[in-house]
């Protein structure tokens, strides 16, 4: 008899969620409306990112960046539906405490309560953390860059490296963003869904220091261009990286041959841009790795990931910072 009433219990529970599903369906698109808009998905639709189709890395980027477009509501919808399950389990929850309160704490009904809370509002919990972290949209100001500047040699190696740098910069900047984007979200499902957990799971518990830093860095990686924008304004007192070179030792060049050294020491300065920012990201998770109690991860590994990211991203006004330092601005090559 019991059997059958846990049959009946599960089936009901199914049929229930399903019932719950299809009468918010309109509320689950417009979740997934609010989560594409809350913070305008601008790493989604940047400029520099091109569609023509001329087959090139930046053309396969930028279709790759088109094709995640969809993956913010998908991940939304999940929630939804998750958090729909969480609160039917929260009821049955409820009803067996009331039945049995020494099996079925009262403490279990209310946290598959909050994670169904939660859950529902993933729009609202993004913008708490986000707004928690950097402010509110506006109060702070992104990281930007100056452009290339300098024209390389038809068929040289010079060139090669300007056409290449030229065509990937835009969308690997778009795709790098993106992933940290959808990364973030996936974090902060990870730290919402272990409010279901017990305490004794340490740091992956519900206010374990993994769980935590789990939302913490979601919020970062949602902010990512305005926390490397901080950090920019915070050391060199601008927000803007600097990649246009003004090479000085060769004033008394010719006009073509100072272009072309141009271009390539742009070209190479944005390449370890790139380089940076992957870092930087990779940073992060590897402190995350240490909050869940990795051992194969250590503290001092993501701060020179995150440190040494930061300042490759500024290797522009980092250079300049030397060169004026040790006197030999003068004759050397100042990023403007």
């Amino acid at each position: 008899m019991n059997a059958l009433l846990q049959t009946f219990s599960a089936r009901a529970g199914a049929i229930l969620v399903l019932a719950l599903a299809l009468i918010l369906l309109p509320e689950i698109a417009e979740a997934r409306s609010i989560v594409e808009k809350i913070l305008g998905l601008e790493l989604f639709e940047d400029s520099g990112c091109k569609y023509s189709d001329d087959g090139s890395l930046g053309w396969a980027m930028c279709n790759i960046v088109q094709s995640l477009n969809t993956v913010p509501g998908v991940i939304a919808v999940i929630a939804y539906i998750a958090g729909l399950v969480f609160g039917v389990r929260a009821i049955f929850k409820l009803k067996k405490h009331v039945e049995k309160p020494d099996d079925v704490p009262m403490e279990e009904p209310i946290k598959w309560g909050l994670a169904c809370g939660a859950l529902l509002s993933l729009p609202f919990i993004i913008n708490v953390v986000t707004v928690t972290l950097v402010g509110p949209q506006g109060a702070t100001n992104p990281l930007e860059y100056s452009e290339f500047l300098g024209s390389a040699s038809s068929g040289g190696l010079d060139a090669v490296l300007v056409n290449f740098m030229t065509d990937i910069w835009g969308p690997a900047h778009t795709l790098i963003g993106a992933f940290a984007y959808l990364a973030a979200l996936v974090l902060t499902l990870i730290a919402l869904m272990r409010i279901i957990k017990d305490a004794q799971e340490g740091t992956k518990g519900p206010m374990g220091l993994g769980t935590i830093t789990t939302l913490a860095i979601a919020g970062l990686l949602f902010s990512l261009d305005d926390i490397l924008g901080i950090f920019a304004q915070s050391v060199f007192d601008d927000n803007v990286v600097t990649t246009a070179p003004l090479i000085l030792y060769l004033a008394g060049a010719d006009y073509s041959t100072i272009m072309h050294v141009t271009a390539v020491a742009s070209a190479a300065i944005a390449f370890f841009w790139l380089i940076g920012l992957v870092a930087f990201i990779r940073g992060w998770f590897i402190i995350r790795d240490v909050a869940e109690g990795d051992q194969q991860a250590s503290f001092m590994a993501g701060a020179t990931h995150i440190i040494g990211g930061a300042l490759c991203v500024n290797l522009g006004p980092l250079l300049n910072a030397v060169q004026i330092t040790t006197g030999v601005w003068l004759d050397g090559v100042i990023f403007t």
